[in-house]
């Protein structure tokens, strides 16, 4: 299985085809919903000179599934975190180990109360198809 760099270009392009995989019989007619992610602290291959941070973010709307490699201020769950300090947990699965999740529940707080974490919107009111997606740990396993 081909591995990406995180949030580099094919990583995005990589996430596009999962999401696409993911979603492609489901109804996301009526479904309006926008998620996006920006690191801050990115290194400096992947974000260019003149940034600091580098990002993505899918919408889906009128039935139809977007995912562009830039983040989006009008998202309705936006994840703003650093970096390197988020970069050991994009490569875990979710849901597998109880004891794993919990550490990475208590390290994500831990980030939240360090500044290094943001989340804005409400993870829990992603619609049903977007959880089920499991596009996290579709990406994980992908995922240098």
């Amino acid at each position: 299985m081909e591995k990406f760099e995180f949030a580099s270009q094919p990583y995005v392009q990589e996430l596009r085809r999962q999401l696409e995989d993911a979603l492609k019989d489901s109804d996301l007619a009526g479904l309006e919903f926008t998620m996006s992610e920006e690191y801050t602290n990115a290194p400096g291959h992947l974000c260019g000179p003149d940034s600091g941070s580098i990002g993505f973010h899918f919408k889906i709307s009128g039935g139809c599934v977007e995912v562009e490699a830039c983040p989006r201020d009008d998202a309705d769950v936006s994840i703003i975190a650093d970096y390197q300090s988020v970069l050991p947990f994009v490569r875990l699965e979710q849901g597998r180990d109880p004891v794993q999740d919990q550490a990475t529940q208590d390290a994500a707080a831990q980030l939240m109360r360090q500044g290094k974490l943001v989340v804005k919107g409400d993870m829990a009111a992603r619609p049903a198809v977007v959880q089920q997606a499991h596009l996290h740990n579709r990406m994980a396993i992908r995922t240098l």
